[in-house]
């Protein structure tokens, strides 16, 4: 059973309880649940809340003002520490609207970084909505220009009252002129800072960590002909850009998905490199954007790493995303390393006929839990999925299997 259909309003709450199934491993899981109506439902982030529960972003086709998947609202899901639902909302004007991202303010509350496009216009521009951990608007600031577009990403906590968030920046209503956008912001819509960077190609982020000596590392993709490159920048704390590296995979494209900030000022990072079909790629940078070593893992057709974090041992967990010979079925994984990137142990788990597009992980002791979109071909249309799981530890066999793979690092150009 998924949620009811919720009326048409600016926003929309709903306190009710999600569907559960089991296509994750019994044995070693906590739940697994779904969530979404008769349209659409989707997500972007996961992240831990105020009271050891969670909190999802997205976008929904089914709740907020006039619901479609042509015009999804901004779509919220706060779940406790079991997988149940407290509350929802959808939240949106009369265009598109998405949540991407979110954060905990210094005050107890939430904040929610998002995309608001203008139909007609194709104007998009940045809104960061804070809400209260009962789900209440509290405020609703937008940020843009008059000619040009903007787009959420990601936003971070980095102290004192203040966040920092990545995008894009565009002209508007076209397909040219992508920079990488960021800003530091409080979470009243005070910008301190912005700052935009080029490099005659699309470029487009996709992950921001702060490191301990207060600058952001930044990773995504260059938009390439004939290969896309992955990317890394460093930023200082005011945004500005100290140094800008992009990686050309020989034989195909490749990206970074997410990263990991090492106390050396370095970080691991995970995404996918090669041709028509991918590989879950891992990699370990120096504090400069040196490749330290680089390993890449293989699953029928691709596979892509969507997100990783680390235990306080020190091991690696990789959230994967595979495919198979069969177009009408993907599934995830998880891929748990040592911290020089040899595999330990691996788990799939997904939908046994349809798709599973996982998001990102958060890891507590031992226990990890995922966020992701999840399109059963018996049970359209997309739902929401959170599943809480054990990390493995038996060395199961899977069809991942590491191969070792090169790269081509160049500074970004001028």
């Amino acid at each position: 059973m998924r949620f009811p259909v919720l009326p048409a309003l600016a926003l929309s709450l709903l306190f009710a309880s999600g569907s559960s199934h089991t296509n994750a491993q019994s044995q070693f899981l906590h739940y697994d649940r779904l969530f979404g109506g008769e349209n659409d439902d989707y997500c972007y982030q996961l992240i831990a809340g105020l009271d050891g529960g969670y909190l999802i972003v997205g976008g929904t086709g089914s709740y907020g003002p006039g619901p479609s998947d042509q015009t999804p609202n901004g779509y919220a899901i706060k779940v406790d520490a079991t997988g149940e639902p407290e509350w929802q909302m959808g939240l949106g004007t009369t265009g598109t609207e998405y949540f991407t991202s979110a954060a905990i303010t210094d005050d107890g509350n939430y904040l929610l970084l998002g995309t608001r496009v203008y139909t007609g216009s194709q104007d998009a521009n940045l809104t960061i909505t804070k809400i209260s951990p009962d789900g209440d608007v509290l405020a609703i600031n937008e940020m843009g220009t008059t000619t040009h577009s903007e787009v959420s990403e990601k936003i971070i906590a980095v102290g004192n009252g203040k966040y920092v968030c990545v995008g894009q920046r565009f002209v508007q209503g076209s397909s040219t002129d992508f920079n990488l956008l960021a800003l530091m912001t409080d979470d009243a819509g005070n910008i301190g800072w912005t700052a935009e960077y080029q490099a005659g190609l699309p470029i487009s982020p996709f992950d921001i960590e702060r490191c301990p000596d207060g600058t952001y590392l930044v990773c995504g993709i260059l938009r390439n002909i004939p290969y896309d490159r992955a990317v890394l920048l460093r930023l200082a704390s005011d945004g500005l850009l100290l140094w800008g590296r992009t990686y050309q995979q020989p034989d195909g494209r490749c990206w970074h998905n997410a990263l990991h900030p090492t106390p050396d000022g370095g970080c691991f990072l995970t995404g996918a490199a090669g041709g028509s079909s991918t590989r879950l790629m891992l990699l370990r940078c120096t504090a400069n954007g040196e490749v330290v070593w680089r390993h890449d893992f293989s699953a029928d057709i691709s596979q892509t790493g969507e997100d990783l974090t680390m235990t306080e041992d020190g091991r690696l967990v990789i959230l994967g995303h595979l495919s198979f010979l069969d177009p009408t079925l993907t599934s995830s994984a998880l891929i748990v390393t040592d911290s020089l990137g040899q595999l330990l142990n691996q788990r799939v788990f997904g939908p046994t006929a349809g798709l599973s597009t996982p998001r990102n992980i958060i890891l507590e002791d031992d226990t990890w839990t995922v966020v992701g979109n999840n399109l059963n071909l018996a049970d359209l249309p997309l739902d929401v999925e959170i599943i809480r799981s054990n990390v493995p530890s038996d060395a199961a066999v899977e069809p991942c299997q590491p191969i070792q793979a090169v790269f081509e690092p160049a500074d970004l150009p001028d």
